[in-house]
């Protein structure tokens, strides 16, 4: 893996920390399963509440969680 990519996915694990660090709550969910449609509509429901929502590779997460940085 070149160091370009080491260090573009380093940024992103430490985003994701950032916003953990910042938020209030964490709500972490499986949404396997789910159509297109119905995940449309929940992050519309998401937004209207003022909710943020993101996709976190599970690695991602895994390596803010190792790394203890939240």
């Amino acid at each position: 893996m070149s160091e370009a990519i080491i260090a573009k996915k380093a940024q992103q694990v430490a985003e994701v920390a950032e916003q953990f660090k910042n938020a209030s709550s964490v709500v972490v969910v499986d949404y396997l399963g789910i159509t297109v449609e119905q995940a449309t509509n929940l992050r519309s429901e998401l937004r209207k509440a003022g909710v943020q929502f993101a996709v976190v590779k599970k690695t991602a997460f895994y390596h803010v969680r190792l790394k203890k940085l939240v």
